[in-house]
This record gives C-alpha cells, structure tokens and sequence, in this order.
C-alpha cells in the first residue's frame, strides 16, 4: 500500500507527494518502507533512484548489496549503519491517514519493518500543505538503545548547497529548500553514490550516473 497525493493533478508544475508503505516481500522488491517522493515544477526534487541494471546479481543472494535495492539507496532511517529486513514480515503499518482541502497527514510505523534489536519505536510523520505555501513535513521520532547510532537520508535530484541545517537544490525549473530541526545534536553532510548502472529506459542514452543525498546523523 502507498500514499500519493496532490492538489492539481492536471498542472505539471504542481507539487506531487508519494511515500511507499507495504512490506519487504513484494515482486521486485527494494527495502524502502517509508521512503517518499516530491515532484514539483515538472522535476521530480525528491527522487527514488529507480531500477538498477539488470543482471545476474541483481536477481540473487546478491540483490540487496546494491543501492537501488537496499536501504542505503532510499529515504528511510538507519539504525547503526543497518536498513530494513527482508521478507514479507517486515513491514509498515498505517497508523493514521488524514486528507484535507489545505493538507493530507499520514503517520506511519516503521518499527516492523526493521530486525535491529535496538530499535525500541521508529514512527514517520508526513504532512503534505498542498494550498498557498507548499510544504513537505517529514518527522521522525525515533526510540532506540542508549549508544544507538541514528542516520536518516533523504535521496537528491542534484547536489546541494549546505549552509547551517539548510540544504538548498536548484535545478533549471525552480530550486527546494530543506530544513531539518533534531530534538538531539546533529551533523548534515552530503553523501554521492557514483558512477552506477541503472536500468536504460527509452529516451535516456546513458546508464551510468551520480546521485546525491543527505545523512542527517544523530
């Protein structure tokens, strides 16, 4: 199950919000319960790094030692450097879901969808305002073991500009603002995952690619 959502599907540059929930047992599985998308301007700011190239490993023992598959590779939180489980037990839960004329909110638990025996309560919050000011608020409220290491990444269109706890993308069709507020101490630094092979679609020669993303560590 996921969540899409927006206000003017029929205009191009209006926002776009999505964020998948389901489990960690699907058909072309990746281990991304709880990454979400933004797409506004015609330019999707908030990715999903999509298919891998297709190959033996991809398709073995081996598949979720590659970002397009694993954790490391989505939106989501890592709890001492580890993602998701694999398998149909692992899993998000809608705990709420509210949709509205200004805003739609969905509160979703992730703590099924992770084995780290650490982890006491890891909960996503996601309030999309789609009317006047368009704002993406995700907040993670996160439960572990005293000593616990906490990253969380949010994958990137381009790279960033970093100043204080801001990061600002600018692409030719506009530019996105993200702020990030920690009730704990925390660093914001960019990480790139270089030259990867990816699935060529139709109408994109290359295959090869570079791709941004934050870690927000705590």
């Amino acid at each position: 199950s996921d969540v899409c959502s927006s206000d003017l599907w029929v205009d191009k540059n209006a926002p776009v919000f999505a964020v998948k929930i389901g489990h960690n047992g699907e058909g072309h599985n990746q281990l991304d319960i709880g990454h979400f998308v933004f797409h506004v301007f015609g330019e999707t700011f908030l990715p999903d790094l999509g298919a891998g190239l297709y190959n033996k490993d991809y398709f073995s023992e081996k598949r979720y030692e590659n970002i397009f598959c694993n954790s490391q590779g989505h939106s989501v939180p890592l709890i001492d450097g580890q993602g998701q489980g694999i398998g149909p037990e692992y899993r998000g839960e809608v705990v709420s879901l509210e949709s509205a004329t200004e805003s739609d909110k969905v509160l979703i638990d992730l703590t099924p969808a992770y084995s780290n025996p650490k982890i006491e309560k890891i909960v996503r919050e996601i309030k999309f305002t789609k009317k006047g000011k368009w704002l993406l608020q995700v907040e993670d409220m996160i439960s572990v073991k005293r000593g616990t290491r906490i990253e969380s990444r949010i994958q990137l269109i381009a790279k960033p500009v970093l100043k204080g706890n801001r990061a600002t993308i600018v692409t030719e069709q506009g530019s996105l603002e993200i702020k990030v507020d920690c009730s704990e101490r925390f660093s914001l630094q960019v990480g790139v995952f270089k030259k990867f092979l990816r699935l060529p679609l139709i109408g994109r020669e290359e295959d090869s690619f570079a791709a941004y993303f934050l870690k927000i560590k705590c």
